[in-house]
């Protein structure tokens, strides 16, 4: 007989739950089957003896919430499987995740180096179109960094770091002082609202009054001497030295006075400091300063030699050839003398007031009467750069090179931290770990990440070569985490979702070239073009930046973002609302979850990435950035 035995179901089988009649054919759904997940066949003497009373049954609707894990992690995507791709920001998104906490609890705390804390993860590029002391200044106000550009003489680039350490003073330390016999003349000379009036003219003598501007604005007779319109120091605001910043800001806001005077008990002139510093520090509560909040903190750049070589002199010597592509003498040209710098009369930033013509030095010592001339070991311009930078009290150093890898960044760090021991060094650019573990056992502060990423570079279309910035960041940020070296993503950042991408990578700060280039603060004059309000910018290595070297950049125009002190705040307030999509309050948190995994990626098409940005408009305007002035 070929008919099948009458069959009917078991829990925990493998086939469609039914029941089937004696000829094969379905007949009806079994109570049981719907109970159950997986089902076998019985026959009806299986079924017979089978004990519904001690079976147990899988809920074909529970679910396991542990089990639901959507996306992949970093690991994952990075994997060994997968690194024969090179990912970038659009290729990927990160996941969202449950939100407990409101946007306003989101903080952006994060670091530049190893010892210098940032409010917002925001540091300004080493460009000439992008960082001088405006930009610097504002961005350290807003809790930011800046680095200011190294494309102007040594003496250029340290006034600039002079004008950002001496923007905002807390306690003035040194002021300048007149005596009571000099002139109007000498206050106009000196550039300030206000000067106290000592004995000598010197901080640490009795102190006899204070002229502000106001005393002399309508003055004619600007031969008159101080002493006939000075504020008595019976009528002026003082306090008892020592006292502490809070205390004077304090005291100056009972007293509503525009200068606070520090003085001893016998009335000696100790310090000084001004209502204008305590506004400052009311407006920009979160500013990268010291730890007393008196100084803004400032970077500065110093460029290398992309390709170093060394030639033998006359004598068999070898000597170095390579030159930065933005120095300012010759291979042959005598080497600029730090001590004469130092001698030098005080610059103003347009040259009016340009310093007595710096003298070069000759490479012989004052063995000449032995007859034991013996040339010199001359610095590098870096070195001299370096130094001067030190001397006008740069925080920061960044050692500015397309292609960080090489021998001579690994002994210009080794110089630095050498020579100038509490001085912060960022080293790069890097797109690899191998490349990032030679400057990282230099010894550097920080590490900047990313070759020919920027939105004018062409240096991977020209050369060939680079790497996707967020497999640079991440593969970077594995071996810069065991030194304990903060990543700065540079290159790339197109808008705050990039950042965020690179924060989630690991990056500790993003460094920003066309996203600050437009800003009022950036160097350079605006012009219009086709109704827009616009401002060059250019990459380092433009035919317009670095004429005589292998071009691997383009120059064009950035739009008007107006004030950074109105776009900066538009920024912070969009990583915080992505932090909160993410599910997470800060960015110690969200470094966490991306070791431990949970923290969630999803690779993205073309047409995802099409759906992610605006699309199906006839006609639409994009603003990545606040209109408010």
């Amino acid at each position: 007989d070929t008919t099948p035995p009458s069959r009917t179901l078991q829990p925990n089988c493998d086939v469609p739950s039914m029941n089937l009649d004696g000829n094969g054919g379905e007949k009806s759904r079994s109570p049981l089957a719907i109970q159950t997940t997986k089902v076998s066949l019985l026959t009806d003497d299986e079924l017979g003896s089978f004990n519904l009373s001690s079976a147990n049954f899988e809920d074909p609707f529970s679910v396991n919430i542990d089990e639901l894990e959507d996306g992949y992690s970093a690991q994952q995507i990075f994997s060994e499987s997968q690194r024969t791709m090179g990912y970038t920001f659009d290729d990927l998104i990160v996941l969202p995740a449950h939100i407990n906490f409101g946007v306003d609890d989101v903080i952006l705390e994060t670091r530049v180096t190893k010892r210098i804390k940032l409010s917002v993860p925001f540091v300004s590029s080493p460009m000439d179109t992008v960082t001088e002391e405006a930009m610097a200044i504002a961005m350290a106000l807003e809790g930011g960094f800046g680095f200011i550009h190294c494309k102007s003489s040594i003496e250029v680039q340290a006034a600039r770091v002079k004008a950002v350490k001496s923007y905002q003073n807390g306690f003035i330390a040194r002021p300048a002082c007149l005596r009571k016999d000099q002139l109007i003349s000498d206050l106009d000379l000196l550039g300030v609202s206000g000067v106290p009036i000592t004995e000598n003219g010197k901080i640490g003598s009795k102190l006899i009054g204070l002229v502000e501007k106001k005393d002399v604005d309508f003055t004619e007779d600007r031969s008159l001497p101080l002493s006939s319109v000075l504020t008595d120091v019976s009528n002026i605001t003082t306090c008892l030295h020592p006292c502490t910043l809070s205390e004077a800001n304090k005291t100056l806001m009972d007293a509503k006075a525009n200068y606070l005077c520090v003085v001893d008990e016998q009335g000696n002139l100790m310090a000084l400091t001004t209502r204008i510093d305590l506004i400052k520090n009311r407006d920009f509560p979160a500013s990268t300063s010291t730890d007393n909040g008196r100084l803004l903190l400032v970077g500065a750049a110093v460029k290398l030699s992309q390709h170093a070589f060394s030639r033998s002199d006359e004598n068999g010597r070898e000597r170095s050839s390579s030159l930065s592509p933005y120095s300012t003498r010759s291979p042959t040209s005598p080497k600029f003398s730090f001590e004469h710098f130092k001698k030098m009369d005080k610059l103003s930033l347009d040259g009016s007031k340009s310093p007595k013509q710096i003298k070069r030095k000759d490479n012989e010592t004052n063995d000449e009467k032995n007859g034991n001339e013996e040339e010199e070991e001359e610095e590098e311009e870096y070195q001299l750069r370096s130094r001067a930078l030190v001397e006008a009290g740069v925080d920061v150093i960044v050692v500015d090179c397309l292609h960080g890898d090489t021998l001579e960044q690994v002994k210009a760090i080794e110089w630095l931290k050498s020579t100038f021991p509490n001085l912060e060094v960022v080293g790069g650019n890097v797109a690899t770990a191998s490349q990032a573990k030679r400057l990282l056992d230099a010894g550097i502060d920080g590490l900047r990440v990313g070759m020919g990423t920027g939105s004018v570079a062409t240096a991977q279309e020209v050369k060939a070569c680079g790497r996707a910035q967020l497999s640079a960041v991440f593969n970077c940020v594995q071996l810069a985490e065991q030194y304990d070296v903060p990543v700065i993503a540079d290159g790339g950042i197109t808008s705050t979702g990039a950042a965020l991408k690179a924060m989630a990578m690991g990056a500790s700060c993003v460094m920003m070239g066309s996203l600050l280039a437009g800003v009022t603060e950036s160097p350079g004059e605006y012009y219009f073009e086709g109704g827009m309000r616009l401002k060059k910018y250019h990459g380092i290595m433009s035919s317009k930046s670095a004429p005589s070297a292998v071009v691997s950049g383009v120059s064009g125009a950035v739009v008007d973002k107006g004030s950074i002190h109105s776009y900066l705040p538009y920024l912070n307030q969009s990583m915080r609302h992505g932090l909160q999509d993410m599910g997470i309050p800060n960015f110690t948190e969200l470094w966490k979850r991306l070791l431990d995994g949970s923290l969630r990626f999803e690779m993205r098409t073309t047409s995802a990435q099409k759906e992610g940005k605006v699309h199906d408009l006839h006609s639409f305007t994009t603003k990545l950035y606040s209109d408010s002035r």
